[in-house]
């Protein structure tokens, strides 16, 4: 469907230009019907690092069937970074779940490497 590429193109677009004008558009769409929108609403929220995008992140994945989708809010809560989003992480983590697991995984690994170059030490977030 044409309009739904276009959409697409355009949160995209958003993501890209980096102002948090179109944060609330953002939000809105990451709970859109379509997981392509739902992507691209992920990885844009990601791209623009805002932390006010975390609780929408962290909700999509609590109901996301979509792979891909929740992988896209994954690398999304590890842009943001920060205690918040590793707390959203760590909340959704399922060592049942091979694919969210891993990428989980991955991705708290990282933002461990990058607080421990910042603070200095290691913690422990995952069992």
């Amino acid at each position: 469907n044409h309009n739904q590429r276009m959409k697409e193109s355009a949160i995209y677009a958003m993501g890209k230009n980096g102002h948090p004008v179109w944060i609330p558009i953002l939000l809105a769409e990451v709970s859109n019907e379509d997981p392509a929108i739902r992507y691209e609403a992920a990885a844009a929220c990601g791209r623009l690092g805002d932390p006010s995008s975390i609780n929408s992140l962290h909700k999509l994945l609590t109901q996301e069937d979509d792979a891909e989708v929740a992988v896209a809010a994954i690398h999304a809560l590890g842009a943001i970074g920060g205690p918040a989003a590793k707390h959203a992480l760590v909340s959704i983590y399922d060592p049942d779940d091979e694919a969210v697991r891993d990428e989980i995984t991955s991705t708290l690994e990282i933002l461990e490497d990058e607080e421990s170059l910042l603070f200095g030490g290691e913690t422990e977030l995952l069992p």
